[in-house]
């Protein structure tokens, strides 16, 4: 990477100077009390509703089946694999 020109080096120090001089003017700005403003609760935005239960038990059931089904899935691969290895199974 090359190295910065001495016009370069004076270019970022006036803009160092520039941010720190808006930082200042920013911070100075006043900051209204929010107390005026009057809250209302804010609603929550999705509510479970009895298809969303449903929804939820059956997809833990699902999950629940496919989890079983790897696993005798994989435990069948293992099987087959080892019985190979040991020459119990002449497939290949």
């Amino acid at each position: 990477m090359p190295h910065k020109t001495k016009k370069q080096k004076i270019i970022s120090s006036y803009r160092r100077k520039l941010q720190q001089l808006n930082s200042r003017q920013e911070s100075s700005i006043p900051i209204h009390n929010t107390s005026l403003i009057p809250t209302t609760p804010i609603p929550p935005l999705h509510t479970n509703t009895e298809y969303d239960i449903h929804l939820k038990a059956h997809t833990h059931e699902d999950l629940k089946k496919t989890l079983i089904l790897t696993t005798v899935v994989l435990a069948f691969e293992f099987l087959i694999f080892y019985a190979n290895l040991k020459g119990y199974l002449n497939i290949l």
